[in-house]
């Protein structure tokens, strides 16, 4: 992994307070950085309801069939999903400390002047310019980020230093290290009890500290505006997709549906057993910040029992089946038959250059007489730390997992070898066996085989032929692509 300047551009943001800045452009310049990709021009006085609703609630998302998601609906999901988990709490923290730092300054008399404000700007930009970039605003802009909110973020960095030198004795001219802002920040909270209460919220307070409180309704709103543009269309489109699928189950009774949304969640308790031995199932949902009562609100779970009750109620085991006598290549290509294998590359081409260090012919010469010296799979993940081209391949000791005949995710020419050799009766022993040299696009590879998986039974092939129609489902009704956001959403 390389690891260049995350924030380009705010190298020179040492000219405001380290320690403020510090967490700031962790969301304020890299979250909510995608413009979106089809906006939606809203006329919200063409929607039914009385003008005053849609006032105070207006539509936020509009799906297929003129299915609409209201502001209030997707930052209640927000919520739920984002609060508790590593992001969410982050940003709990700063709405928290802004707060804070606005109700001390409140207290000590401290304002900021637009003077004040205006000479860290104009430094913030001088450096932008020193540093290469065309300005503080072209940064700011790039980012997602509103002018005017970028400068109470200059205020509040600012008052942060005031504050950090009155704590500690010191003039408005004496300088303050962003380690001591953020000392003197985190014993300000601790000494007045930071509480972050756990849902449902029920009071409507998500954090208090003293007098300071955070409301469910202002957090969510926080979070919509902070979260990434991926994670918000999303939250839309579950929303969407739950209203797209009532209606193709008009005769759903509730009891019905409560009976479907726990049988997904046993459904995943089973599977969470099998994967994660010794961690109970809620202590996962704890970590991802949601418990049981959160899960079964989650449009996730009733996507998931919704798609397969109308599965289940179209095709039936006896649908299931034809589907997958029609489609059988389709099926045994992604789930059948596979080959847990691993991968030694050099990078080659037709021809020698500055970027390609050998020919193919060349490459195929070394990797035969790499070939030689793989006697066991020790010896070939020794190989490939020493010899592979492909970093992420170095990373895992060049093991690429079961591979299928019909799996995209690796080159054909890889398949094909795997699959060629399978086919003709070829035999894998108990320790494996080394394939190859096999020419790709790019450069030529030595395959080992360690074990062959044959097709799985009827009972477990029919959830992957399930699977597959309730993706084909999601993509008929409500494919992500024709989410349409609207316009300062």
């Amino acid at each position: 992994m390389h690891s260049p300047d995350p924030h380009p551009g705010l190298r020179y943001a040492a000219a405001m307070t380290e320690a403020f800045v510090a967490t700031l452009t962790l969301w304020t310049l890299s979250l909510g950085a995608q413009a979106p990709e089809k906006v939606l021009q809203h006329d919200k006085t063409a929607d039914s309801g009385p003008s005053g609703q849609e006032k105070a609630d207006p539509v936020i998302a509009e799906g297929r069939g003129g299915i609409l998601v209201r502001t209030r609906e997707l930052e209640s999901l927000v919520l739920d999903r984002f609060a508790l988990v590593g992001e969410g709490r982050e940003l709990l923290d700063l709405l928290f400390k802004a707060k804070l730092l606005d109700e001390l300054a409140r207290k000590e008399g401290i304002e900021v002047t637009h003077s004040s404000i205006a000479a860290r700007w104009e430094e913030l930009d001088r450096r932008a310019r020193a540093a290469g970039e065309k300005g503080i605003v072209d940064q700011i802009e790039r980012r997602g980020l509103g002018i005017e909110e970028f400068r109470d973020f200059l205020r509040l960095s600012i008052v942060q230093e005031r504050l950090t030198q009155k704590a500690l004795g010191l003039g408005d001219k004496d300088p303050v290290t962003g380690a001591q802002q953020e000392i003197w920040l985190k014993q300000e909270i601790q000494a007045r009890g930071l509480e972050q209460l756990p849902p449902p919220w029920e009071s409507g307070i998500v954090a208090r500290c003293e007098a300071l409180t955070i409301g469910t309704e202002e957090f969510a709103r926080f979070l919509h505006a902070r979260l990434s543009r991926q994670k918000i269309v999303e939250t839309a489109w579950h929303l969407l997709l739950i209203k797209v699928l009532e209606r193709r189950l008009p005769d759903l009774s509730e009891r019905a549906r409560t009976r479907a949304i726990e049988t997904e969640i046993q459904r995943r308790r089973k599977a969470h057993a099998r994967e994660y031995p010794g961690v109970t199932f809620e202590q996962r949902l704890g970590a991802s910040g949601q418990t049981l009562e959160t899960l079964r609100l989650d449009p996730a779970i009733s996507i998931a029992a919704l798609t397969r009750l109308w599965v289940d109620r179209k095709h039936g085991p006896d649908g299931l089946r034809e589907t997958y006598e029609e489609e059988r290549e389709l099926f045994e290509g992604l789930y059948g038959r596979a080959a847990q294998t691993s991968l030694l590359l050099l990078v080659a081409g037709q021809f020698a250059n500055e970027l390609v260090p050998r020919t193919f012919g060349e490459a195929e010469k070394e990797l035969s007489q790499l070939k030689e010296k793989a006697g066991d799979i020790a010896d070939f993940r020794a190989l490939v730390e020493r010899f592979t081209e492909d970093p992420t391949g170095r990373e895992s000791k060049g093991a690429l997992g079961w591979v299928t005949r019909g799996d995209p995710r690796y080159p054909v020419a890889v398949r094909e070898a795997l699959f060629d050799f399978l086919d003709t009766g070829g035999d894998v022993p108990a320790g494996g066996l080394v394939l190859g040299p096999v020419r790709l696009e790019k450069g030529c590879t030595l395959l080992w085989i360690s074990d062959v998986r044959e097709s799985p039974p009827w009972e477990i092939m029919i959830e992957h032929v399930n699977e597959e129609l309730r993706r084909r489902l999601v993509e008929e009704v409500m494919p992500f692509d024709s989410v349409k956001m609207v316009e300062g959403a």
